[in-house]
């Protein structure tokens, strides 16, 4: 029989040797000591690879997409496709290239919580007669979907009127909301109070005085900012003595200088004013309005002479 203690066996390798005896490898032999050539095939033991699973991170939320990175190392360098699966996600095959290969999972198909990812190598025609199957996992957490929303509404000054979803309130208000839902915010305007009136001005999210807002993930604040105005209240005395201008019962912004003129009627005489005016003397003077202002013009009767008969 043929031995290949001193042969290193290779499959498909071709041996040449002289034969010392008849038929020794069950070939007929006329010659004895003549060289004989045998064909000898081996099958070779298989190497099983290790495949090395890295995702990106090993903590995502469920909006977002994981790029995982794969190694297939052996003796050699093996080829051939690698697949990634995980609960209900099973992605196409990706060819390797020298050893590695990239598979991007979309965003929202794994599960919340720890999700196992199982890779599986699957050798080429090239590399089926080296390398068996193999197959390598890692772990992602992926945190919950987030269904629900905090949100803040209210006021600048804070105590002016609004309304959330048909709803009025007049102080700051919090609501849990569901994330994608539409709701309906409005500010009232004008409100008025007294000698102050507040007007409008604008939302913090640049909306209209009513608009609509969609709730997504996160915190979001929702402030109305209203402009102030102050009430001028004039009176003439007495109220025949004269007339004041401009017209009394009207609302000017905060911080306005109004300009007030006096003119007394026929037979009267303007005295002074009565109230925080820059001039108290002075018949056209001015008014800041810093609160709601009452300011009064004095008139006094001009003396008619009396004729002295002699």
């Amino acid at each position: 029989s043929l031995t290949t203690a001193n042969y290193s066996v290779y499959a498909g390798h071709t041996f040449s040797f002289i034969s010392l005896a008849v038929n020794n490898v069950g070939i007929a032999q006329t010659v004895p000591a003549a060289a004989q050539t045998v064909t000898v095939i081996t099958t070779p033991s298989l190497t099983a690879p290790v495949v090395t699973v890295t995702p990106a991170s090993a903590n995502i939320a469920a909006s977002q997409s994981l790029a995982v990175a794969i190694t297939v190392t052996a003796n050699g360098a093996p080829t051939g496709t690698v697949a990634l699966t995980s609960g209900a996600y099973a992605s196409t095959p990706v060819t390797l290239n020298s050893g590695g290969a990239t598979i991007l999972i979309p965003a929202g198909v794994l599960a919340s919580g720890v999700d196992i990812l199982s890779v599986s190598y699957t050798p080429d025609t090239a590399a089926s007669s080296l390398f068996t199957s193999a197959t390598g996992t890692a772990s992602v957490t992926v945190a919950p979907v987030v269904t629900t929303t905090q949100v803040s509404l209210g006021t600048s000054p804070v105590g002016q009127s609004f309304s959330v979803d048909g709803v009025a309130y007049s102080t700051p208000q919090s609501f849990t909301w569901t994330v994608g839902s539409v709701h309906s915010i409005a500010a009232t305007s004008p409100q008025t109070n007294g000698g102050v009136q507040r007007t409008f001005s604008s939302w913090s999210d640049g909306g209209a005085l009513a608009h609509s807002v969609t709730a997504t993930s996160g915190t979001a604040t929702y402030t109305a900012t209203f402009a102030t105005s102050y009430l001028l209240s004039l009176a003439s005395n007495p109220a025949l003595g004269g007339t004041i201008a401009p017209v009394t019962g009207t609302f000017y912004p905060a911080g306005t200088a109004v300009s007030l003129v006096a003119t007394p009627a026929t037979g009267y005489s303007f005295t002074s004013w009565t109230g925080p005016v820059a001039s108290s003397a002075a018949a056209a003077t001015t008014v800041t309005m810093n609160a709601a202002q009452t300011v009064t013009g004095n008139f006094t009767l001009i003396p008619v002479p009396v004729a002295t008969l002699s």
